[in-house]
């Protein structure tokens, strides 16, 4: 009895050393590590198709900072059919209409530089003027989109303080952004390159091109980093060059 009592507590002690060693063996082995895709070997989850223009592969969305060819194969809503001067709370054109908060001015001034090609699409657009003394100015859509873009400046400032604009894209009816919207551009910073955002003749694109559907386009003015409270009002903000893709 005794001797089939050790017998039994060895072949337990040997399955209990077998068991600690297939965990150690599988705590040893390390996951292969696999290229996400061949052109971003860093897996970042994006990769550049042009400059400015970046593919996130994963999420089939495409994200613009200039007006590529890509961009450009979205359709345009033009501002040119209303005359400068007009206050407008929407613009619009057969199947889609843009909705603002308040009254919007609509100007062309032709003799000054919007922005520096290639960075817009046109140097001397028509222009809409967006005021607000909340810092989130929202531009509301009548039908659901997939993609939308547009250009923007702003001549806001406030001593000692830098400030950005966050562009997102959001979904109203579940109070969603939408992923890979939502980038934050600062106010005044130094290039040597360009004139900087946020001077005159400083406009900057920004632009998505996705799946996922939205109906609202909230423009945020917000510090470095983004933390309450908010920048000081009343804001003012200069948009054109709107584009976008209808959802299916």
């Amino acid at each position: 009895m005794k001797k089939h009592f050790i017998n039994a507590f060895v072949a337990l002690g040997m399955l209990a050393t077998l068991s600690s060693c297939a965990k150690e063996e599988q705590t040893d082995l390390k996951p292969v590590k696999t290229m996400a895709h061949p052109l971003d070997p860093g897996n970042y989850g994006y990769y550049q198709v042009v400059t400015d223009e970046n593919y996130f592969y994963n999420d089939s969305v495409s994200t613009f900072a200039r007006p590529t060819a890509n961009y450009l194969k979205m359709k345009p809503l033009s501002l040119e059919k209303y005359k400068n001067g007009s206050l407008l709370d929407s613009v619009c054109n057969q199947d889609l209409a843009l909705h603002f908060e308040g009254k919007a001015l609509k100007t062309h001034p032709k003799s000054a530089l919007w922005g520096a090609k290639p960075y817009v699409e046109n140097e001397h657009p028509p222009l809409l003027t967006l005021n607000s003394t909340n810092p989130i100015i929202t531009i509301k859509m009548s039908k659901m989109l997939t993609g939308f873009g547009l250009e923007l400046n702003s001549y806001y400032q406030e001593l000692n303080k830098r400030v950005g604009i966050n562009i997102s894209l959001w979904n109203s009816k579940l109070n969603k952004m939408v992923e890979h919207s939502g980038g934050t551009r600062y106010l005044q910073s130094l290039s040597f390159e360009v004139i900087p955002y946020g001077l005159p003749g400083g406009a900057r694109l920004d632009g998505l091109n996705g799946k996922e559907e939205f109906d609202e386009v909230r423009i945020r003015f917000e510090y470095n980093p983004n933390q309450p409270p908010p920048p000081i009002g009343p804001f003012e903000v200069y948009v054109t060059g709107f584009r976008y893709v209808l959802a299916k």
